[in-house]
């Protein structure tokens, strides 16, 4: 009986630590593949920047020519690939918070850098394309309808070609992105500048799309 007791104690401990090891394999897999994300969107990151900094050098020296650069609304693809993968592990808790913030905040200065050509093309070289910016937050106390307007703007992005949506997180502390704000007169989340009109707070699909030309 003494031995059986023995047996079991063993068994129950050699379970203790295989189930301790799986944990710790998964939660550095975890950490790892989550890494491997951040430093994914640090590279696409600076190779967006890259781009976009050409483009500005070709637009001065051509004197504003920006019409014949058809990769100016092309980075937007690329973009939109930085914000789904940001998204993908914001969420994460083995995430460190303030490289996640870092990035967001670095993401951010590249959509309004991005935003400001898209403006210039619609000006100068009679595109129609749809501007849209979304002012969210992701603390649910700000703002409990952030994650509804969020899939809705991604199912209008999707669905429309001709719209861009650029979306900025309200919480992030940046010089440029409170100016954008206090251009807009956004003060909470959601909002919503859709072609240079303010609309504040959550805002159903139907509205979007009639204010969009589609």
């Amino acid at each position: 009986m003494v031995e059986r007791a023995g047996v079991s104690k063993k068994r129950y401990f050699l379970a203790f630590l295989l189930a301790t090891g799986i944990f710790s394999i998964g939660l550095l897999l975890g950490i790892t593949l989550t890494s491997a994300k951040l430093s994914e969107v640090e590279k696409l990151q600076i190779e967006f920047r890259n781009r976009l900094t050409n483009l500005e050098m070709e637009d001065l020296l051509t004197e504003g020519k920006i019409c014949q650069f058809s990769d100016v609304d092309n980075l937007v693809d690329e973009l939109s690939k930085i914000g789904e993968t940001l998204t993908s592990i914001e969420n994460d808790p083995s995430t460190n918070h303030d490289d996640i913030l870092a990035l967001k905040e670095y993401y951010s200065l590249l959509e309004i850098r991005h935003m400001i050509y898209m403006q210039k093309f619609n000006e100068q070289c009679g595109k129609k394309l749809d501007i849209v910016l979304y002012f969210y937050s992701n603390d649910e106390e700000k703002c409990i309808d952030c994650s509804s307007q969020g899939y809705i703007l991604s199912y209008i992005r999707n669905k429309y070609s001709n719209v861009r949506i650029y979306s900025y997180d309200i919480d992030i502390d940046n010089p440029a992105i409170r100016t954008l704000m206090k251009l807009n007169n956004v003060t909470a989340a959601p909002s919503l500048i859709i072609n240079d009109e303010f609309y504040s707070g959550y805002q159903d699909k139907k509205l979007i799309e009639e204010k969009i030309s589609s």
